[in-house]
């Protein structure tokens, strides 16, 4: 599934892979649903920036760039965040004697 796309200069996000809506309308409830994506799934694409592609709109470009640096941040340290989230889990089932499921 892609979830950042650039096309004949635009930019474009989707959460479910076959809806694109412009970056420059992004919001934090989209932005939840992308970081799951990532999180729970390795079938996903983003188009990758860098300095050479062309985005017409400077605003498009800023947005692009920003949010497709996080999520290239947030897939590297995945691993560890689950790592760090079952220990976590771990812990306070230890602490309140909560047998797991």
């Amino acid at each position: 599934m892609k979830i950042l796309k650039i096309e004949n200069k635009k930019s474009y996000f989707s959460t479910d892979g076959s809806n694109y809506t412009s970056i420059t309308d992004i919001g934090k409830e989209d932005i939840y649903k992308i970081l799951d994506i990532i999180y729970n799934n390795n079938d996903y694409e983003m188009d990758e920036y860098n300095d050479s592609v062309e985005i017409a709109n400077e605003v498009e470009k800023i947005i692009y760039k920003d949010i497709y640096n996080q999520l290239i941040s947030f897939a590297s340290k995945k691993e560890i965040l689950a790592s760090e989230i079952n220990n976590e889990f771990k812990t306070v089932k230890e602490k309140y004697q909560i047998e797991a499921e």
